[in-house]
């Protein structure tokens, strides 16, 4: 005769038999049973529904307050859409270069500096730092004619006359002066030796780098080096 502790066991193993979805292990103390009548080391596999996750987004539809998130999109616990703050991902850097003794801008250079003036008409919050280098050759002529000509105070430098040429030209594109950041670092930071034709061409040049304001005056940007505070040591703000 089978006791009800039995007629438990056979439902439940029946129950599993014809279950093909998620389950789990139920001890003997969760079912209607006494450690009397059944082994403690039994271990009874109850089904669980399968809950479904209809739009792939990571969170199942029980849960989900935003069923219907399209596709690729982020979510929070919820379900639901995430903002994403686009502003602190945008870093666009600028490269122009000059030849010897010029700031004449070469026309090739033209559609990056339209690039740089669409992604700062498009994200109002962002700043542009242009920083102006020479080379070595360029800084020690300049130097000598300024001498020469006791023209110091009066004479603008190469390297800020290259900035102003690239600081106008994002003017012209409807970008106000005060979101353009000018420095004048001279040679102090080459990317190349110059002493060769080739590495001055490297070093007479423009670098521009839009970014959030944030970011420039906090030094979170590219890192320090892209810091108002970096550039304020290495070079003349003007």
């Amino acid at each position: 005769m089978k006791t009800k502790s039995g007629m438990t066991i056979a439902i439940a193993v029946s129950v599993l038999m014809l279950a093909g979805c998620q389950h789990t292990l139920v001890t003997p103390s969760k079912i209607n049973s006494t450690p009397q009548n059944i082994d403690n080391d039994i271990k009874i596999i109850v089904p669980l529904p399968d809950i479904p996750d209809s739009d792939g987004d990571g969170v199942l539809d029980h849960v989900d307050y935003c069923p219907k998130t399209p596709a690729n999109i982020v979510v929070d616990n919820e379900g639901c859409p995430v903002s994403v703050n686009l502003i602190g991902l945008l870093v666009m850097e600028l490269r122009v270069f000059f030849d010897m003794d010029s700031d004449e801008v070469k026309d090739k250079y033209l559609p990056e500096i339209e690039k740089v003036a669409e992604k700062l008409r498009y994200y109002p919050e962002q700043v542009v730092v242009l920083t102006a280098h020479t080379s070595e050759i360029e800084n020690a002529q300049a130097a000598k004619f300024f001498a020469e000509n006791k023209a110091h105070k009066n004479s603008t430098s190469l390297g800020r006359r290259r900035a102003q040429t690239i600081k106008n030209a994002l003017i012209k594109r409807n970008i106000a002066a005060d979101r353009i950041y000018t420095f004048d670092c001279a040679s102090a930071l080459p990317i190349a030796p110059s002493d060769t034709e080739e590495g001055r061409a490297f070093n007479q040049r423009i670098y521009g780098i839009s970014m959030p304001a944030n970011d420039f005056y906090m030094g979170e940007g590219h890192g320090y080096r892209d810091s108002y505070a970096y550039y304020k040591r290495m070079c003349e703000q003007f």
